[in-house]
């Protein structure tokens, strides 16, 4: 689901000190795995190098302060995050989705309809919205009930 948060720095932050910049907002992605209709998981992505120039810092400093500071103190992201893509490539309990083919054969100027196996149908989609920028057939990707910022 998609959030959108208010957002100021009237307080000293893990950036740096309070910038006393108007508030702003900010969108956030969230993916979550459901299950009894309980959320069980779920993963957040925000653009946080456009909260931080909203609010006046520079996103290059801080990134270059966080990564040495992770590097003194001996943390590796590549490290922490192997045991989960570990999980995710040996996982046999896995079910692929698969998704059905569009209503008819022509895709972002491909000649073939994409086939039900799911990184065909993902390598279209991106190629078609991403590389392409051709949006007129949305449709054909997404829910009438999902909303596009592109």
């Amino acid at each position: 689901h998609l959030i959108t948060s208010r957002m100021t720095n009237d307080g000293d932050s893990e950036w740096g000190p309070a910038t006393k910049i108007r508030a702003t907002r900010i969108r956030t992605i969230a993916d979550c795995v459901c299950r009894d209709n309980k959320i069980v998981e779920e993963w957040l992505m925000r653009d946080n190098a456009f909260l931080m120039e909203t609010l006046g810092f520079s996103v290059e400093t801080i990134a270059k302060t966080q990564a040495l500071a992770d590097f003194e103190r001996g943390w590796s992201l590549v490290e922490f995050l192997e045991p989960e893509r570990n999980r995710v490539r040996n996982n046999s309990n896995r079910v692929d989705i698969y998704l059905s083919a569009p209503p008819h054969n022509r895709i972002c100027g491909t000649n073939g309809a994409a086939d039900a196996n799911t990184i065909s149908f993902a390598q279209v989609l991106l190629g078609c919205l991403w590389l392409n920028q051709d949006t007129s057939e949305l449709g054909l990707f997404y829910d009438t009930r999902v909303t596009a910022h592109l």
